[in-house]
């Protein structure tokens, strides 16, 4: 019996070493900051507001207003036929117009490694679409510093406005088109673009999106502006519904 006890303490000792709270401390993971840089242009022109004259379909056209939302923003990369996701961020608001023609948006701790696209969609999706600017923070994108981006009668945000001017052929009335979109049945959905991304750590690189509004007016023939200058009915969606079919293959990505 004493030589029992005394080897006891031993095995104590031994089982609070090999027993013990076998939790691995895994290292932290590696990340890395991303850029992601937002250019419009008219063809092959950067996009100008107000100042500048582009050709439309021989008249002449300039642009005072482009913005919209971008929601559900993600890398992705495949991995045995199935998409993994790396969420970059849930909704954020793209002005033109108030920032020069470029904006930016840093991305910060995102895991290192190889991607192969990005996932995106313009407009508010349906959850978030069904709030109103009080229910969010003020500085959110769909709080009250975007107050003019939400239609009560609409009961929905606008999800993206361009406007400006056209001008026919001599003696024609020049035509000041607006096209505002909204409602859920207007969400974009998702836009998938293939790119090839190495993210490591200590370097943060870029993502630049080229949105061309020239297409986005020409795609799948010619937006007949002077018979459709609004899109501020919901039961008139002719304008709207060209202008959002032609935003995927409006933004290039590289």
């Amino acid at each position: 019996m004493k030589k029992l006890l005394y080897l006891f303490p031993f095995y104590c000792l031994l089982l609070a070493t090999s027993c013990g709270d076998d939790t691995a401390v895994l290292p932290e993971p590696e990340v890395t900051d991303l850029n992601l840089t937002f250019r419009a242009n008219f063809g092959d022109a950067d996009l100008d507001f107000n100042t500048t004259s582009y050709d439309y379909e021989g008249m002449e056209m300039s642009i005072s207003k482009f913005d919209f939302f971008i929601s559900n923003v993600a890398l992705y990369k495949n991995v045995d036929g199935n998409q993994e996701q790396t969420e970059l961020f849930e909704i954020d608001f793209i002005d033109f117009t108030q920032n020069n023609n470029e904006v930016t948006i840093l991305n910060q701790d995102l895991p290192v490694g190889e991607y192969d696209g990005i996932v995106f969609s313009i407009g508010v999706p349906s959850d978030l679409n069904s709030q109103i600017p009080g229910d969010f923070s003020s500085t959110h994108p769909l709080g009250f510093s975007n107050l003019s981006h939400y239609w009560a009668d609409w009961n929905s945000y606008i999800f993206s406005k361009i406007e400006g001017r056209l001008m026919p052929a001599p003696g024609q009335d020049e035509v000041f088109f607006s096209y505002h979109t909204g409602s859920d049945d207007f969400f974009s959905g998702a836009i998938e673009k293939s790119l090839s991304l190495n993210l490591e750590v200590g370097v943060t690189k870029t993502i630049n999106f080229e949105i061309d509004l020239q297409n986005i007016f020409l795609s799948g023939g010619a937006l007949d502006i002077q018979t459709y200058p609004h899109s501020h009915s919901l039961s008139e969606t002719t304008a709207a519904t060209h202008v959002v079919n032609n935003y995927p293959n409006s933004i290039t990505v590289n």
